[in-house]
């Protein structure tokens, strides 16, 4: 990566991607945590 620009366009849109991925892993993946409290 040295030496390579960074995309700001291409930074964006692997962070939304990797938000929506959490978001439906989370939905997903009954969490017992939360079941707790």
């Amino acid at each position: 990566m040295n030496g390579v620009p960074f995309d700001f366009m291409t930074g964006l849109i692997l962070s939304v991607l990797t938000t929506v991925m959490i978001f439906v892993l989370g939905a997903i993946i009954p969490a017992p945590q939360a079941e707790e409290h």
